[in-house]
């Protein structure tokens, strides 16, 4: 007779062979900015990040500039307009 179920084990679950040691979790992490000497001490410094070179021309700098100088002004005419129409509470 045979049975209704069959259970197969799926190929990404399956015991690694022996030939892959490789596992992700039995590496060391590497520290960056920490050292220790043959007395144990340990010596920590601080890393600097990387640098990036803007490389966008005057004209994409210009019209950046401009955008961010209308989009403040847009946003102190909008504050005053609400700031100059709120309800007067004398009146309330």
């Amino acid at each position: 007779m045979s049975s209704a179920f069959i259970v197969q084990t799926p190929t990404f679950l399956k015991a690694s062979t022996a030939s892959s040691t490789t596992n992700l979790f039995e590496k060391k992490p590497v520290e960056r900015g920490v050292s220790i000497d043959q007395d144990g001490k340990s010596n920590i410094w601080a890393i600097e990040p990387k640098v990036e070179v803007d490389s966008s021309s005057n004209e994409e700098k210009v019209k950046k500039g401009l955008l961010a100088v209308g989009g403040l002004g847009l946003a102190v005419v909008g504050a005053g307009l609400i700031l100059t129409n709120l309800p007067n509470m004398d009146n309330y």
